[in-house]
């Protein structure tokens, strides 16, 4: 409650990496890797080295101001040697077969990348490269489509547009159709298969 005072007070809300997922409904964490316990230093001395690798990323309930599955640091990879976006998918896709009522989408944050979030509309701003080093940092947004493949749809960075989280899911939509070709239809199924993997 305090917080929702402040923000309609006109404080800036704002953090990095949690404080990021944290204004979502969920977000995607690492948290739970080993060395982040509280006790790390002598849990990395009792793990051996494929030890300190045996964990997940986990998605966590946040507090709810944003209706999206948040997934900060998206461009990078975790101690344990898995792409956060590889998990960032499968979480939506175990989200979209429970047959939920509500279907998730997902905002996916580079590092080097700022979201305001400003009266329910969504500007993004590049403060850098991605950390693969091809392109400006942005947001992407991320969804589940038609064929069940989760689609992870970039946004350009730092035009100053403002669009609500729907509109930009809805453009995100419209992009992904307008490149799907007829020749999917004419291809056989593995060939399509492998074309259509990320």
């Amino acid at each position: 409650q305090l917080l929702r005072e402040a923000a309609s007070n006109g404080t800036v809300m704002c953090g990095g990496s949690a404080g990021c997922g944290c204004w979502f409904d969920s977000m995607q964490t690492d948290s739970l890797k080993p060395e982040a316990c509280k006790l790390a230093e002598k849990v990395l001395t009792d793990l051996s080295a494929e030890e300190r690798l045996d964990w997940s990323f986990v998605r966590i309930t946040c507090m709810g101001y944003i209706n999206a599955f948040c997934v900060p640091h998206i461009d990078t990879t975790g101690t344990n040697g898995i792409a956060r976006v590889d998990i960032a998918k499968k979480m939506l896709l175990e989200h979209y077969n429970k047959d939920d009522d509500s279907p998730m989408f997902g905002l996916g944050v580079d590092e080097q990348c700022a979201v305001v979030y400003e009266e329910g509309k969504v500007t993004i701003m590049s403060a850098g490269r991605r950390k693969t080093g091809i392109g400006e940092a942005t947001a992407h947004i991320l969804f589940v489509n038609e064929r069940t493949e989760v689609m992870v749809i970039p946004f350009t960075p730092n035009t100053g547009e403002a669009l609500t989280l729907e509109e930009m899911l809805e453009r995100a939509k419209r992009e992904v159709d307008a490149v799907q070709s007829p020749l999917d239809l004419m291809t056989n199924p593995d060939v399509n298969a492998a074309c259509h993997r990320r």
